[in-house]
């Protein structure tokens, strides 16, 4: 069984969020804490842009400056196996070098969210040449790498992952599945199609390969692609088969003025958390829940202490 390892060499398991806006401040965000916050960030960003948000010392919260280890994100390829829109993701880390290797230790790239087929050895291939180019470009620090079929598809990190992994020289690649509609719970629900969730998790545990749930949604019916699965079933069968998880997101908001309703993918209402009102029943159960949440479960790396 692989595992994670932060920059002082001590286990890490990813246990926190997504955070959609990056010009917006969620302020509550280090008060759940989340020990890691996976950051969707425009191409439009200028280097220094992202210097100023993410920085170790002086950037927002939910960065680095306050304790969560950042992964890098664009929302660009979403869905998506459009070659342009994977070749700007790609090369995009390759301009900006100079804003992202001296946060090297803090952070994991992910290099394009849910980009590619499922099933593919398309999928497969282009992550391979892309890992070698972000090496060769001086990149050492974990790379992340989502499954295609919109995250979700499972074939991918089962039968390709490892290839992709082995092609790496530092040996230091995670991957991440995403659990939304075209996934089901047949302890709870019986449907002829999609991926069954324990199953399936166990069997991408069984790669031997560091995998997270880098996505997934607060269940009852609620959203785009939803689920029926609550976030605690998640939670507990990705612990059980050692995944790390994030959940989507904590300002996934719907309404005016930035609030999220408890009909979004939002944890808290209006990015702050004093205490549980603040928080949606999706923020309740992924931060709060004595047996699941953030609050009871995520370490903070130690590059932090």
């Amino acid at each position: 069984k692989r595992i994670l390892y932060d920059a002082k060499g001590y286990e890490f398991r990813n246990r926190g969020t997504n955070k959609v806006h990056y010009d917006v401040d969620s302020v509550g965000l280090p008060e759940s804490k989340a020990n890691t916050c996976r950051w969707n960030i425009y191409f439009t960003n200028s280097g220094q842009q992202n210097t100023a948000m993410l920085h170790p010392q002086t950037g927002k919260p939910g960065s680095p400056a306050t304790g969560q280890v950042l992964i890098t994100s664009t929302q660009i390829t979403s869905c998506s196996c459009d070659q342009s829109k994977w070749d700007q993701a790609v090369n995009w880390y390759l301009q900006q070098t100079s804003t992202w290797l001296p946060m090297e230790k803090y952070m994991i790239l992910n290099i394009a969210n849910e980009w590619g087929a499922g099933d593919s050895t398309s999928w497969r291939d282009a992550y391979i040449a892309a890992v070698k180019k972000l090496r060769d470009a001086g990149y050492r620090c974990t790379i992340e790498i989502d499954s295609g079929g919109c995250g979700q598809d499972v074939e991918n990190l089962a039968k390709y992952a490892k290839a992709v992994f082995d092609s790496d020289p530092e040996k230091n690649v995670i991957f991440a599945w995403h659990i939304y509609g075209n996934v089901y719970d047949s302890a709870s629900e019986q449907r002829n199609w999609g991926a069954d969730l324990e199953p399936s998790m166990k069997r991408i545990a069984e790669t031997g390969l560091v995998m997270i749930v880098g996505e997934f949604g607060p269940g009852r019916n609620v959203g785009p692609s939803p689920t029926m699965m609550t976030p605690k079933r998640i939670i507990q069968v990705a612990e059980k088969y050692g995944v790390g998880w994030l959940a989507w997101a904590w300002d996934d908001n719907d309404s005016a003025g930035g609030f999220s309703s408890e009909g979004s993918f939002g944890q808290s209402k209006y990015g702050l958390y004093r205490n549980s009102d603040d928080l949606t029943q999706f923020g309740r159960e992924t931060v709060e829940d004595p047996q699941v949440g953030t609050l009871a479960l995520a370490k903070k790396a130690t590059i932090f202490n």
